[in-house]
């Protein structure tokens, strides 16, 4: 790959000599059949147009000689050939300016359609209808202009539109390809002569799908195109294309809207990627697989989302630098908007909790309730309190009670004094294996955090399953794949019950369809949270 490096800070002197221009030189070179002599041009551009001109020019009886300096002398005061050929016609659009001067100075002229006027309305109308305003006498046929004029007399002419082309001018602004819903209602416009009523008929009729639409506006778009100098074939196969286009085409203003915030979202994740991520992850907190993909694209970004913390998170995922995220408090199962906002306002206005006793004494226990409890603590919210998670849970409602009961006496300090501020201790428990962690951390995540089950059963897994969930492509030879069953959900069909699995290896998802018969035979190994072995064709991925 070649690069250009320039390094700047220094005046610039000096001179440079530029090419010609092309849109110049084209337009001279057939002007030159009005001149009643030779003609010279000087600093013409190398290019095949410029050649094919001179060619065409060549083939009609044209003299030129070519310098050395790049300047050209040509002289095309005496053609002998009035016909311009389709073996140089063809492969230039610029050619139909041979017609206006051969009528001028002959009266007469016999010009091949140029190259692509195949497609859609003859881009050469606007040219064909001046000169007949003008007094020509036009006719096309058999790839043909003809066209003859004693005298051309100057009169007004306004152009219905501005166009070199027809279909590609459409198209011109998106490189060829049908980006916008307009450009379907203009090729049917420009190639079928539909109205632009009509076009938006055509429009909504795509948008729809519905086959007897679709049928009646095929067979009135393949006429018009037909009437339009398409034969059969050309108007199928471009009706086909805008129908495909249909499926998934915006306007134009909703594709330049949806461009836009694809373009400010990308700039933002690639250069403040922390925050954008904590951003995605609080405008979706109720959604469990939206915020276990983010998870998922911390890693791939090499970001770390922190876990909960329940004296420093807030209820919003909260970016702390730019490879750190710390989890938000609402995006927990079971504790929701109300109880979370009761916690943060008693950390702000009294400081960190410094036990689970301690935080029950200080909240309102009537919406703070046991299920926020048991969630935040599963979630690992209590982890820097304290490192035994089972401990903790056991102690909900010893914790609970015992506020419970400091609320009732509060004021009567003389009797319930050193009972309001004795510290209880938790309840011993053994603390959880890391598989019953993972298990309690998706009841309150909704997704494994702080590992993956299937580690545990890779190792042995891979020696005869090597496919990575990742990795898969669609293939119609059947894959062997495993994982962990996140997800079951079961549906009827008018073939009988079905299982929808979803496998998850830690490295990516997938979707398993299981069919009533085989879902019968392995009804007791399909189970949440257990490994599973399947072999089959992938499609979608």
């Amino acid at each position: 790959m070649y690069k250009l490096v320039i390094n700047g800070g220094l005046p610039l002197n000096g001179s440079i000599k530029t090419s010609g221009s092309k849109n110049a030189t084209l337009p001279i070179f057939f002007a030159s059949i009005l001149a009643n002599g030779p003609l010279k041009l000087s600093n013409t551009p190398q290019l095949s147009d410029v050649s094919t001109t001179l060619r065409l020019l060549m083939d009609m009886g044209a003299n030129f000689v070519l310098e050395e300096d790049g300047s050209i002398y040509i002289d095309s005061s005496n053609l002998t050939n009035l016909v311009a050929e389709y073996s140089l016609v063809k492969t230039m659009r610029a050619s139909i300016l041979t017609l206006g001067p051969m009528l001028s100075k002959y009266k007469k002229a016999k010009i091949s359609l140029p190259g692509g006027c195949a497609i859609g309305t003859r881009p050469v109308n606007l040219h064909l209808d001046a000169l007949e305003k003008m007094g020509a006498k036009i006719e096309v046929k058999n790839g043909y202009i003809f066209a003859e004029a004693k005298e051309l007399i100057g009169t007004q002419i306004n152009f219905d539109m501005i166009s070199v082309t027809a279909t590609e001018n459409i198209l011109k602004e998106t490189y060829g390809i049908a980006v916008y819903q307009e450009q379907v209602m203009q090729i049917a416009q420009v190639v079928a002569g539909y109205t632009l009523g009509g076009a938006d008929l055509l429009r909504r009729a795509m948008g729809k799908k519905k086959v007897e639409e679709m049928d009646a506006q095929r067979a009135t778009f393949i006429e018009g195109a037909q009437k339009h100098e398409l034969n059969q074939k050309q108007a199928t196969e471009l009706f086909d294309l805008l129908e495909k286009f249909a499926g998934y085409g915006f306007n134009k203003s909703h594709a330049a809207a949806y461009a836009m915030i694809a373009y400010q979202t990308g700039y933002l994740k690639a250069h403040y990627p922390s925050a954008f991520i904590a951003a995605s992850m609080s405008a979706d907190m109720n959604n469990t697989d939206n915020i276990h993909m983010l998870f998922d694209d911390c890693a791939l970004n090499k970001i770390t989302l922190l876990p909960p913390n329940i004296n420093d998170s807030d209820y919003k995922f909260t970016p702390l630098d730019q490879n750190r995220i710390l989890y938000g408090l609402g995006a927990i199962k079971g504790t929701g908007l109300s109880a979370i906002d009761i916690i943060l306002a008693e950390r702000k206005s009294n400081g960190p909790f410094t036990s689970l006793f301690d935080f029950a004494s200080r909240l309102d226990l009537r919406k703070v309730n046991r299920k926020a409890f048991e969630s935040l603590i599963r979630a690992g919210a209590f982890d820097q309190i304290h490192p035994n998670r089972a401990s903790l849970l056991a102690s909900v409602n010893l914790a609970i009670t015992k506020a419970e009961q400091g609320h009732a006496h509060q004021g009567q300090n003389a009797l319930f004094e050193e009972f309001e501020t004795s510290e209880i201790p938790l309840i011993d428990s053994d603390i959880w294996e890391e598989r019953k962690q993972l298990a309690e951390e998706k009841i309150a995540l909704g997704f494994y955090f702080s590992n993956h089950p299937f580690k545990f059963y890779e190792k042995m897994i891979r020696e005869f399953v090597p496919n990575r969930l990742s990795e898969l492509k669609p293939r119609e030879s059947p894959y062997l794949i495993a994982g962990i069953i996140s997800v079951i959900r079961m549906r009827m069909t008018s073939r009988g019950k079905i299982a929808i699995i979803t496998l998850d290896d830690g490295a990516g998802r997938i979707d398993v369809v299981v069919g009533n018969m085989v879902l019968v035979d392995l009804a007791l190994f399909v189970l949440l949270d257990e490994s599973f072995i399947a072999c089959g064709r992938t499609l979608v991925v």
